[in-house]
């Protein structure tokens, strides 16, 4: 009886721990991001590629996704269906319990136009 008591009281920490870790991220939103290409790479601050982030590209409320794609092993992603003139919300961050790293979650609104930077560059922020 006291083994169970105390495995479901360490289920119980394990639980609480892996919450408060979740809880502590937030959502970061840029705005106003122009690109000719809807391409990028994902670093951290410090500029280390971040391989395997999954970016998806959702409707303008964030939630639905209408494709995803993740970034290779130089942090570099992109969607092949971006037209110009087009805007894409972009959100990262949302696959990530099974790293050691967790980062706060972004939303991004990425416009397409011809006279803009090639790629949209990604700093992800490290959950504090």
């Amino acid at each position: 009886m006291r083994r169970l008591a105390v495995q479901l009281g360490l289920l119980v920490a394990v639980f609480a721990f892996a919450l408060s870790a979740w809880a502590q991220t937030q959502t970061h939103t840029m705005v106003g991001i122009h690109a000719r290409h809807l391409a990028g790479i994902v670093t951290t601050m410090l500029g280390e590629p971040v391989p395997g982030e999954v970016i998806e590209d959702c409707d303008a409320t964030f939630s639905h996704v209408y494709s995803s794609t993740k970034s290779d092993a130089q942090g570099r992603f992109s969607f092949a269906h971006a037209r110009l003139g087009s805007t894409h919300y972009l959100r990262t961050g949302i696959y990530e319990l099974s790293r050691e790293e967790v980062f706060d979650a972004m939303h991004l609104t990425v416009r397409i136009r011809l006279f803009a930077r090639a790629k949209v560059y990604i700093k992800l922020i490290l959950a504090t």
